[in-house]
């Protein structure tokens, strides 16, 4: 049942598609036995089968466990991104022509990269998203600083 539920709905194609042929496998060496009058090469078809789906299904497992970690750390990583672009563009906007061009970009940068995260359907993606764009703020926050202490 487990299976049949990962095949109908995988967290992604390629663990769909092998939880599927994992499945067929099974079913196939299940419709076998009544073919076959030797238990003991039922149960050798049976076992293959069963490893292949085990092997499936864990792949599954993790793939779904990935995802939910990614989901949970979006929340914090967008909240994280939002907060530093905020306190960048403060300073900047604050030391107007103390700030060069480098630490402007950089903010700029993290605004599109943040502005992608929050648009990313896979919270994987979205994650490593966020992540770039509070760095890429953080950056332009020690460009700025930078900056204004060589004047």
């Amino acid at each position: 049942a487990e299976a049949r539920a990962v095949r109908d709905a995988p967290p992604d194609a390629a663990v769909g598609s092998a939880v599927g042929r994992a499945i067929e496998t099974v079913e196939a060496a299940l419709a076998v036995d009544s073919k076959l009058r030797d238990p003991l090469a039922t149960l050798e078809v049976l076992r293959s089968a069963n490893a292949e789906l085990d092997a499936s299904m864990a792949s599954a497992r993790n793939q779904q466990q990935r995802l939910s970690g990614a989901r949970t750390a979006l929340v914090g990583a967008l909240v994280g991104a939002r907060s530093q672009i905020a306190a960048t563009r403060n300073f900047i906007d604050t030391r107007r022509g103390g700030v060069g061009h480098e630490a402007r970009t950089r903010l700029a940068e993290a605004e599109r990269l943040l502005a992608v995260a929050e648009a990313e359907s896979d919270p994987v993606a979205a994650l490593d998203t966020a992540r770039s764009s509070a760095t890429y703020s953080r950056d332009a926050d020690a460009l700025a600083r930078f900056d204004l202490q060589r004047r």
